[in-house]
């Protein structure tokens, strides 16, 4: 298969795929580019999240690209899909050195970078190459636990853990976990980490999103990680660990409206695992990635139209 480079200062390269929305745009003219991170080394329970990019690609070809918060069209959205990292195979700090790098070098051509996964280990290379003073994950876990299995530090169940400790973001934000370990709950009283749990979102979803609201206003460079195990398993069944009582869809998109704006550096949505469903967590998440598309493109625009009518 023939593999392709897409920016100058690269070493790496991309293999080829279809383009998300099956909408081809030119990398020249692109804010935002998508790639794929197709892993699942780490992986503990289900198996099978190597094959989400590829999966959530085809979704998106098959549903309609209008984003029901925004009413536009990702047609409209200067995005461009650079196909999968080259990393199935490789050993997990291989893939994030290739990964820190491959965003290094999106930001460093002026543009956003969108991963998507691929487990959860894969945030560490994003927030090691961004290094935002927030981070917002939509999760059921923690994942804060030192070692996941036995003597693995860098794991889809230590990811947050090594981005705490290791890089030294200490604002994180959670929202929607239900379920962690003592050892997880131990360490989180020693930290200031924000936690909405899903009861929190649940059965005080405005006074919850007021509040995050607030503690995002005073940050300028905020990353959002998406894992669809954060929702519940009867709208994302297709995932690598399903816990029950979760986020549902109409819950979420109130939220990714509040959040998303010219704030935001980064983003991924992980942990999609196409074999243990009929594809309907594949589409949800492309969806999801349509309207965080839409939601993004529309606050670059709605700021550069605020200066306009300040300074016309």
């Amino acid at each position: 298969m023939s593999k392709e480079k897409v920016f100058q200062y690269s070493e790496l390269y991309f293999l080829p795929s279809k383009e998300f929305g099956g909408i081809k745009k030119r990398v020249e003219d692109a804010k935002f580019v998508i790639f794929g991170v197709p892993y699942d080394a780490t992986t503990t329970f289900r198996p099978g999240t190597r094959f989400a990019p590829s999966s959530i690609r085809e979704a998106s070809i098959n549903i309609e690209t209008v984003s029901i918060l925004t009413k536009d069209y990702l047609e409209y959205v200067n995005f461009y899909d650079a196909g999968d990292l080259d990393v199935i195979g490789l050993d997990v700090k291989e893939c994030l050195r290739r990964i820190t790098t491959t965003i290094e070098d999106i930001v460093r051509s002026g543009r956003f970078p969108i991963m998507i996964g691929g487990e959860h280990t894969i945030t560490y290379a994003a927030i090691k190459a961004l290094r935002p003073d927030q981070i917002i994950i939509f999760d059921a876990h923690f994942d804060l636990r030192d070692e996941y299995p036995t003597s693995t530090k860098l794991s889809h169940a230590t990811v947050s853990r090594r981005i705490y400790e290791d890089i030294g973001v200490k604002n994180i934000v959670y929202l929607g976990v239900r379920a962690w370990s003592k050892e997880e709950y131990d360490f989180l009283k020693n930290t200031d980490i924000h936690v909405y749990d899903i009861l929190s979102l649940k059965y005080s979803f405005n006074e919850a999103l007021n509040t995050i609201k607030n503690l995002t206003r005073n940050h300028e460079k905020v990353y959002i990680s998406i894992d669809m195990d954060a929702l519940d398993p009867s709208h994302a069944p297709g995932v690598s660990n399903p816990e029950p009582n979760g986020i549902y869809t109409h819950e979420i998109y109130p939220i990714l409206k509040e959040l998303i704006n010219e704030k935001l550096i980064g983003m991924d949505i992980v942990e999609v695992c196409p074999s243990f469903d009929n594809g309907n967590t594949s589409i949800l998440a492309a969806k999801i990635l349509i309207e965080c598309l839409t939601l993004w493109n529309k606050s670059f625009i709605d700021k550069v139209r605020s200066r306009l009518i300040k300074n016309p």
